[in-house]
């Protein structure tokens, strides 16, 4: 049973426009909770916080500020809105700029928001988690020590010098091309589904595997390269990475002349130096190997929310992870873009302010269905 209480904000001098479908932010300092209304209402709670409080957002579209620099924990009601259409996302559609101070070491959680916008570091923020959030565009300039779960990342790139080490873990997160890894970056990814994409060889080499020093344990490998006549270059994942219990669907193919079929080549892992690896029969054509292993074919040039990438009841027991468990997404952890924590389910304001100048205001905060 879904567990419910009510907070009941008397808000003075506050205007009768607003609707039942208000955006309202809860600021909590230390048990206090202060209540802010409308668009800019992320950023007016961000104003009045320190670093610890916590914020928590309604459904509906937010503007953040111009700079982020308190280490808040910040938790949207959700990035997704399921596939009935029956949930509010949290949307924040500007350009996100992460810039706390660096001296702080405040542990920071952000879970459930669509991030519409480019959202990037400007210091090397730490401590830092992210928890079933979609990134609509590139996370840019990681450079601190930093964990996604659950998480969807339309592109990711990574900035460090030797004086600004970063520890970097994603589990059981939809990775779209990541790259500029430097070495002073740890880069571990578990249990997710990593997407390159590229158009022609002269990418393969520079691009495709420009993340250098990663580590991949029971991931899932998407997307294809065109390669013309010759066979690819810089189609294997680099010797400075390591991969385990993973498997490729990802695919080169060249045409010899115009009247044969295509070449395909599926073995990303030839330069590795263990053998628990696995990649779809080479010599077929995407569209063929694909549906061996996902319940729906996936999109391999766009995440959408309407493909799970789930394994076939075949391919969950051929490709296992290191733990026993399917490689890809619905292994380890398992994936899940519905919050767990308290949000903010229900903002009922009221049409008209008392004889006094107050207006009701009754939020209902509980767990989402």
């Amino acid at each position: 049973m879904k567990k419910l209480f009510s907070i009941l904000v008397l808000a003075l001098s506050c205007s009768a426009l607003f609707a039942q479908q208000t955006a309202v932010a809860l600021l909590n300092h230390e048990g206090t909770i202060s209540t802010f209304y409308g668009a800019d209402a992320l950023t007016q709670a961000h104003k009045a916080a320190v670093h610890g409080d916590v914020i928590t957002l309604s459904g509906g579209a937010f503007t953040a500020p111009s700079s982020w620099t308190k280490a808040v924990t910040l938790r949207g009601a959700g990035c997704y809105e399921g596939a009935d259409n029956s949930r509010e996302v949290t949307s924040i559609g500007n350009y996100f700029k992460f810039a706390i101070p660096v001296e702080i070491e405040t542990t920071m959680t952000i879970e459930g928001i669509n991030f519409k916008s480019e959202f990037s570091f400007s210091t090397k923020v730490k401590n830092t988690t992210f928890l079933k959030c979609y990134f609509a565009r590139y996370i840019s300039n990681v450079c601190c020590n930093t964990n996604f779960y659950n998480c969807i990342l339309n592109g990711l790139t990574f900035s460090a010098s030797e004086t600004n080490l970063a520890d970097v873990n994603l589990f059981n997160c939809y990775v779209n091309d990541p790259n500029n890894n430097s070495g002073d970056v740890s880069v571990k990814l578990t249990n997710c589904i990593v997407r390159y994409s590229c158009t022609n060889q002269s990418h393969a080499g520079s691009k495709i595997w420009d993340l250098k020093y990663a580590k991949y344990n029971n991931c899932i490998f998407l997307g294809n390269i065109k390669v013309g006549s010759t066979a690819p270059s810089g189609f294997n994942i680099p010797t400075t990475c390591t991969a385990t219990n993973c498997l490729s669907c990802y695919c080169a193919y060249q045409n010899a002349s115009d009247t044969q079929d295509a070449i395909y080549d599926y073995n990303i892992f030839e330069d590795m130096n263990n053998n628990t690896n696995k990649y779809l029969e080479e010599g077929k054509p995407l569209h063929e190997t694909i549906p061996s292993v996902f319940k729906t074919c996936p999109g391999i040039y766009d995440f959408t929310f309407n493909e799970t990438y789930e394994l076939t009841d075949d391919a969950k027991a051929t490709y296992l992870g290191s733990d026993g468990t399917q490689v890809g997404l619905y292994g380890g952890m398992g994936f899940d873009l519905i919050p767990s924590t308290l949000q903010i389910t229900k903002c009922e304001v009221s049409p008209r302010s008392t004889s006094d100048g107050k207006l009701s205001v009754s939020i209902e905060v509980g767990i989402p269905e």
